[in-house]
């Protein structure tokens, strides 16, 4: 009797360990599953983010502008980027962050939101504001004033995207060969006027106009005509059509 149950506890014994052995492989295969990239429960998370805190930036540069201030008074300067103090603005309340102004406290994009590798390129880490690109069929005029985060990882690209039910048939991401943005042209309240960048997703095969119209969006960089590396990944909001 004690033979038999000695016997069953030493297979108690070996079955919990079994179990804790498949445990084990399980979380070990599950973190280096992680590693690779993000799940697409968290991209669409992190991608919810970026475009609520794209709106409450738009939504603060409508109100400046029913205040009756004209775009080029709109001023981006902040405490946390340097080069962006517009002498067209002369008091708080056209100031997007300023709590006279616009109201809205400035939030350095996310390190999670990142794609790391390309920690070294200019704009990298900060929200970028131009006004030296248009966005097709969005604006009257040549130039709209575009909020830009450069540098977002693929997996979150592709779930922004798809909330703004922007769909390609034969790409992950709209390719942009006209250059979207440039550096060193943050906006103090000047537009371009004999630029050609174009916020459009002309260089996706079958769906070259898949941004047409688009006042939100991501683009993959071409490497061709626009400044960011070729294989990068850059929101766009745009803040204010003209």
């Amino acid at each position: 009797m004690k033979n038999s149950q000695s016997g069953n506890v030493l297979i108690y014994i070996l079955i919990v360990v079994a179990l804790l052995a498949a445990l084990s492989y399980a979380i070990a295969q599950s973190g280096r599953g992680s590693v690779g990239g993000l799940s697409k429960e968290r991209a669409r998370l992190y991608a919810t983010e970026i475009l609520e805190y794209g709106g409450i930036i738009r939504q603060a540069v409508s109100q400046i502008r029913l205040r009756g201030y004209q775009d080029r008074e709109i001023s981006l300067e902040n405490n946390i980027v340097a080069d962006y103090e517009n002498t067209n603005c002369d008091d708080s309340e056209c100031e997007i962050f300023n709590v006279n102004g616009g109201g809205v406290h400035y939030f350095a994009p996310k390190s999670v939101w990142l794609d790391n590798t390309q920690s070294s390129e200019s704009e990298y880490g900060t929200l970028y504001f131009h006004g030296e690109a248009s966005v097709v069929e969005v604006g009257l005029v040549r130039d709209d004033l575009i909020m830009f985060m450069p540098y977002v990882k693929k997996e979150i690209c592709m779930a922004i995207n798809k909330q703004l039910g922007i769909v390609l048939s034969g790409r992950d991401v709209p390719l942009e060969t006209n250059g979207p943005f440039a550096v060193n042209m943050k906006f103090v309240g000047d537009f371009g006027i004999a630029l050609d960048r174009k916020v459009s997703g002309d260089g996706t095969v079958g769906d070259d106009q898949v941004l047409y119209g688009k006042m939100a969006g991501c683009t993959e960089a071409s490497g061709t005509a626009s400044t960011p590396l070729a294989e990068t990944y850059h929101y766009y909001q745009v803040l204010l059509a003209r």
